[in-house]
């Protein structure tokens, strides 16, 4: 969270991530990076659950059954 707050140049502490509007700004964009990361996935489907499970989880996050969600 710290990144992105020095990425967007938000000027504000940790404890405005209680703040619903900072929370959501930090939020899409981390969900963006995420996205941007697995461009070479070609079905959305699973570039957004990938996407989304690493927002859920944390970078570091796999899930070995994910590419068997969509098949």
């Amino acid at each position: 969270m710290d990144a992105y707050v020095v990425k967007l140049n938000l000027n504000v502490d940790r404890r405005a991530m209680t703040d619903p509007l900072m929370n959501i700004t930090v939020g899409c964009e981390i969900l963006k990076d995420f996205y941007n990361q697995y461009t070479h996935i070609t079905d959305y489907k699973v570039r957004m659950s990938k996407t989304l499970t690493d927002y859920n989880n944390g970078e570091n996050a796999t899930n070995p059954n994910l590419t068997m969600l969509f098949k």
